[in-house]
């Protein structure tokens, strides 16, 4: 018969189950677990969550620069814009300016001309004394030294008075109801038969004396009213009647023909 000898650790289970059973712990069995001298790593696993707020803040930040970007784009085009029209405008303005510039160089040369011609034309058509005459055959008269505020005086005779109602170019073109025609104008001269005799002879109302002929004596009268309803027309008349009256109070100017 033979023996087999006991190995150590069969012998050990032995003498364990050979124990009696109470509080008693069993050792833990160390055999043929590896020993590690690495220390346990204490840094705790990162969390989904993380991950997705850091991609977040790179998201909104890309469209932060994006936005900006545009915004930078679309105020630069906003500027060049404006400024682009301003030129535009500017160079527009210009060129009307200087199209006006030479209308008014035109125009001014136009002007000296038409000046030169008037001028030109004044000298030929004025008579080179300031007074003129004027004939009045109704009357036997001819009146000299007619101011040149006057020239264009003219008349109309009414045979059944024998008056000649004064009227000049100037009054009636201002207005055809000042034409002496229209019995108005700028006063009159009346032709009375007999001689006139100072501090004797009685005179009409409104009328003054001027001068004696041989059978008969000349009176003057102002105008009976305003001829025009315009104002302007109105003070022309009284202008010219007042010259009308000084020189006919003048009896030199008053020659029988």
């Amino acid at each position: 018969m033979d023996i087999k000898p006991v190995q150590p650790q069969q012998q050990n289970q032995n003498n364990y189950a050979q124990q009696p059973q109470g509080n008693y712990a069993a050792p833990q069995n160390t055999y043929n677990q590896p020993q590690s001298n690495a220390q346990p790593q204490n840094n705790p696993p990162m969390s989904p969550s993380g991950h997705v707020k850091n991609s977040h803040k790179f998201v909104f930040g890309y469209i932060g620069l994006v936005v900006l970007a545009l915004a930078v784009a679309g105020v630069y085009y906003w500027q060049h814009s404006i400024v682009s029209k301003d030129a535009s405008t500017i160079s527009s303005q210009q060129s009307t300016i200087n199209t006006l510039t030479g209308k008014n160089t035109g125009l001014t040369e136009e002007n000296a001309k038409l000046k030169k011609q008037s001028m030109s034309n004044t000298t030929s058509t004025t008579p080179a004394s300031t007074t003129t005459s004027l004939a009045i055959p109704s009357l036997g008269i001819t009146i000299n030294n007619i101011p040149k505020d006057l020239i264009g005086l003219n008349d109309n005779f009414t045979t059944t008075t024998s008056t000649e109602v004064f009227s000049t170019a100037t009054l009636t073109t201002a207005d055809s109801k000042c034409s002496a025609a229209n019995g108005i104008g700028i006063g009159s001269i009346i032709k009375v038969p007999g001689t006139y005799t100072a501090g004797t002879t009685t005179l009409k109302t409104g009328q003054t004396f001027v001068k004696q002929l041989k059978d008969s004596y000349l009176v003057t009268t102002k105008p009976s009213g305003t001829c025009s309803t315009v104002t302007a027309t109105n003070t022309l008349q009284t202008a010219q009647s007042t010259l009308l009256q000084t020189l006919l109070a003048t009896p030199a100017n008053i020659v029988a023909s």
